[in-house]
């Protein structure tokens, strides 16, 4: 599984989450965050918002990742993105960032925003490499540890860098 060929021959396949992924969403939640999102606030972002989509990786039948992100009139925000840990370094969170790139670069949005923890330099080295820029620091924004973050912005006229 760690072969560099078979990294770059791995199938993907991106759909709508439904609820019988819940259970596997909420594994690797547990297994990739210190403080994880509940069942229930999966449910109440996925059910209870009209303006949350979640969205779901699957290679074979296996989910291996997982990302939620809100819609608005101007663009996008991030809320939730991760990736089960024996799949990581594939790439896959940087192919979900890019599908929902591909939404604004050929729709009427035209930005992506994320709240990064500052300790997440993972996340925030794979936003980077997508093209956002980090264009505010959040101040004690984590209730749970006061940590800040980092809110990173991708914007449909920015060139590469």
């Amino acid at each position: 599984m760690n072969d560099s060929a078979e990294r770059e021959s791995l199938s993907l396949g991106l759909r709508w989450i439904v609820r019988s992924d819940l259970r596997h969403v909420l594994e690797i939640e547990r297994e990739s965050f210190e403080f994880p999102w509940s069942e229930t606030d999966f449910f109440s972002c996925l059910h209870n918002r009209r303006d949350c989509v979640g969205r779901i990786v699957e290679h074979g039948e296996e989910l291996v990742g997982y990302m939620i992100y809100q819609f608005g009139s101007r663009g996008y925000r991030m809320l939730n993105l991760a990736v089960h840990p024996q799949y990581r370094g594939r790439r896959i969170a940087s192919q979900m960032i890019a599908h929902v790139i591909d939404k604004i670069n050929h729709g009427t949005r035209s930005l992506i925003v994320s709240d990064v923890r500052e300790s997440n330099l993972v996340a925030l080295t794979c936003f980077r490499r997508a093209c956002f820029r980090a264009i505010a620091l959040l101040p004690s924004y984590y209730e749970q540890t006061e940590e800040d973050a980092i809110r990173m912005l991708y914007r449909r006229d920015w060139s590469v860098s």
